[in-house]
């Protein structure tokens, strides 16, 4: 009721004629009252516009019409998207990612953006031939936020990550290097490295040869020395986040480790790509760019209309939406 209170206060701030408040007459005309309600999307948004409807729904010459901001349409659509892509994941696909496809990346993306140069400084030790296509393309920046409540935010998101994909570069070889912890002795590791038990046990092997080492030097007038927080509050608050991005970690791990995670992530963003781009278009400025259309209409009518049926009509776009996602789900 905030959203439609506060509405209601401006309303009346500007001496704007309310609902249901009599009309002054004119002589030989019958005036009717007609309120647009244009807002985004959202929840609390579409659910004062229901109340205006419901309330005033008697009202014999208010008409009232609702609809949403074309400026949103965008992310909305978006967001209907990822909706469908989060129930295909459970129902079809049945992957790691059990909390829904919009959760598995966000989390994925905490992680890059939480660890970004653990991540790349592992990569780059174990991997130094990768270094300039790590700075220069992969890995140049931080992996962009999914927002949702900028549900466009997901499609950048989403082509950074697909950039890291296990099949063209040593990513997954690079996240298990970057956390040891969260791993178990006997896990698998990616293929061509050593687990962390090989490996610690090679380690202790070459120890033993070495025979006696030299003690590890005692750090003098440090003893009293402290770090890290001394309030129990901030103690616990730090162990609550470790134990949360350990979780995110080890969820990101299973879900990356899935060869099927990569290619749902593919077509979920294959298949957004024709709604975005014709957004966008007719969003923008058509004047500026072609200058014979004065119009977005007349632009999309007579000139870009063929551009985005190419789109549509593309034959990878065409595959994924002739074949069930019961039979994608088998493909590997």
């Amino acid at each position: 009721m905030s959203c439609y209170s506060m509405t209601m206060h401006q309303c009346r701030s500007v001496r704007s004629s309310m609902f249901g408040e009599p009309l002054s007459p004119v002589p030989g005309k019958q005036l009717v009252r007609w309120h647009l309600m244009c807002t985004d999307g959202g929840s609390v948004e579409s659910y004062t516009r229901r109340i205006y409807k419901q309330k005033y729904r008697h009202a014999v010459l208010d008409f009232i019409v609702d609809l949403n901001c074309f400026h949103h349409e965008n992310s909305n659509g978006q967001k209907a998207s990822l909706k469908i892509a989060d129930r295909i994941c459970a129902s079809f696909w049945s992957l790691p990612a059990s909390t829904g496809y919009f959760s598995s990346l966000g989390k994925l993306a905490n992680v890059l953006r939480m660890s970004y140069w653990k991540v790349r400084n592992a990569w780059t030790k174990q991997f130094p031939q990768d270094k300039n296509k790590l700075r220069e393309n992969l890995m140049k920046s931080v992996c962009p936020k999914p927002l949702a409540i900028r549900w466009g935010t997901v499609c950048a998101c989403e082509d950074y990550v697909l950039r890291l994909a296990p099949a063209d570069t040593n990513f997954l070889q690079a996240m298990y290097l970057a956390f040891p912890d969260d791993f178990g002795s006997d896990d698998e590791p990616p293929p061509g490295l050593m687990s962390h038990k090989q490996k610690r046990e090679q380690m202790q092997g070459a120890n033993r040869a070495k025979g006696s080492a030299k003690g590890k030097r005692r750090r003098v007038g440090t003893a009293n020395r402290s770090s890290g927080p001394t309030n129990e509050m901030q103690l616990e608050a730090q162990e609550h986040f470790q134990a949360t991005q350990g979780k995110y970690r080890r969820e990101t791990q299973k879900t990356i480790r899935s060869p099927k995670c990569w290619q749902f992530a593919r077509i979920s963003r294959r298949c957004r790509e024709p709604w975005n781009h014709l957004m966008l278009f007719l969003q923008s400025d058509v004047t500026k760019k072609h200058a014979s259309f004065h119009t977005v209409l007349s632009c999309l009518v007579a000139g870009k209309v063929g551009k985005f049926e190419e789109e549509i009509q593309a034959p990878e776009f065409r595959l994924v939406l002739q074949i069930p996602f019961s039979s994608l789900a088998n493909l590997e």
